[in-house]
């Protein structure tokens, strides 16, 4: 009778070792896929600022393509056309400002880059 028993004691320890291996990589896969959404969510933070920025400098160059056209043609067009472009890139700097709010660094940076179109 105790041989079955050591037996069974072994088929126990071999079940208990193999559920608590599955366990054991259950849990650091469900770490692995919480710490790969964090980083997408980054990823995706940053392509929108970086989109945002091409928006708003795309802005600024029709504003100054809006204000050459009107300076030269004197038509109305290009002056509607020269605020549309200023209100969109005031917009765009809003925007920039309100996703860099956990970024200090690129805070500093939005009234720096407000200046820079206005010299535009």
């Amino acid at each position: 009778m105790k041989p079955k028993s050591l037996l069974h004691r072994k088929v126990q320890l071999a079940f208990g070792t193999a559920i608590l291996a599955l366990l054991v990589v259950g849990a650091v896969s469900y770490r692995g896929i919480i710490v790969s959404n964090e980083s997408d969510l980054w990823v995706r933070h940053t392509h929108e600022v970086l989109e945002t920025l091409k928006d708003m400098v795309l802005a600024t160059e029709s504003v100054k393509a809006s204000a050459g056209g009107f300076v030269l043609t004197g038509k109305d067009y290009y002056l509607q056309a020269y605020h549309a472009s200023r209100a969109t890139a005031e917009q765009d700097r809003t925007t920039l400002g309100n996703l860099t709010v956990d970024n200090p660094g690129q805070q500093r940076r939005i009234p720096e880059l407000g200046r820079l179109a206005a010299q535009q």
